[in-house]
């Protein structure tokens, strides 16, 4: 496991580390001369003030484990524990999510994969502020989770499965990217305006006054998904939940569209919790992987270990569905 993100991104470059993941460069480049501070402060998703001012001395962190940053390697941003979520039906009470525990890391991408049914985007809508868990905790950045973190810059965004039902056929696509920054009043009209057009750039739409006019329910279904994707990059989130974002898209876009979001997680640094039942697609993207079953956790690891020698029975079987023998 990578301590420090420089040693993160050096994974994601090698094609020795894990065959079967797509590769994926350190952003940006190294500085050409002296710096005062660290060397990767401009290339790194978590950087602070002090990062540029002073060089980070090695500490230990665990057991015989050292890394050299003034955060103390990567840091953890979200924290879940013992979530739970019940659904009362008459007399009778269906638990979908049966406390489970994980957390988040800074820059990091963490599928969520498990069957139909198995609670994955009961999660997602948890950490979402959609519904409210029924007992448990979420933390973000260290702080009680609560509905404010999905209202700013810099918080928790959702893009859900389907995108002819998260994208108002009533609305332009301008008016779709603006709404969450006019509702939570980020920014004047012009740099409402500005970070539109920016992000339909970098999502790889056009940016024409003619086709900021278009209304929603004349794009196509892989127009719709990234104008969701768009809408929720738009205010810069720290971490990005993806429940099935591309299980209703047709193969050739689905893959278009994964690999754009990779690369914009890739150059952005947001964390990103990636909610699937394709095991192939979790192991394109994920550093690392929660299996769920029955509302439960049955096994967590990076997506090496898990991909390679999986411990649990369920792992196992769902592999052995996705990939036959050789799945390592």
């Amino acid at each position: 496991e990578p301590f420090h993100p420089y040693t993160r991104g050096l994974i994601n470059s090698s094609p020795h580390y894990f065959a079967y993941k797509d590769l994926w460069g350190i952003p940006g480049e190294p500085p050409t001369g002296e710096e005062e501070g660290c060397y990767f402060y401009y290339r790194c998703s978590q950087a602070l003030e002090s990062c540029r001012d002073s060089i980070p001395l090695l500490q230990k962190v665990c057991c015989e484990r050292q890394v050299a940053c003034h955060r103390g390697g990567i840091v953890t941003i979200l924290q879940a524990e013992n979530l739970k979520k019940d659904y009362r039906f008459k007399k009778s009470i269906v638990s979908a999510v049966k406390g489970v525990s994980f957390n988040i890391k800074e820059g990091e991408v963490l599928a969520l994969v498990g069957e139909t049914g198995s609670g994955k985007s009961t999660v997602a809508q948890m950490m979402g502020r959609l519904i409210n868990p029924t007992a448990g905790q979420i933390n973000f950045r260290n702080q009680s989770f609560n509905g404010s973190v999905t209202r700013q810059e810099g918080g928790i965004q959702i893009v859900m499965q389907d995108p002819f039902s998260s994208t108002s056929h009533r609305l332009t696509v301008e008016q779709t990217l603006r709404e969450p920054l006019d509702i939570n009043k980020i920014g004047n009209q012009e740099e409402r305006a500005r970070k539109v057009r920016e992000t339909l750039e970098k999502i790889q739409l056009p940016f024409s006054d003619n086709f900021l006019k278009r209304f929603c329910f004349e794009l196509s279904g892989g127009q719709r998904q990234r104008i969701a994707i768009a809408r929720a990059l738009v205010m810069k989130p720290a971490l990005l939940l993806a429940d099935e974002i591309t299980s209703m898209l047709d193969p050739s876009t689905q893959a278009n569209l994964l690999r754009l979001l990779k690369g914009l997680q890739n150059s952005q640094g947001f964390a990103m919790l990636f909610i699937t039942h394709d095991m192939d697609l979790a192991r394109k993207v994920a550093d690392r992987l929660l299996v769920m079953k029955g509302g439960e956790i049955v096994e967590a690891g990076s997506s090496r270990r898990l991909f390679t020698s999986p411990c649990c029975c369920h792992t196992k079987e769902l592999l052995e569905a996705a990939f036959g023998h050789h799945h390592g």
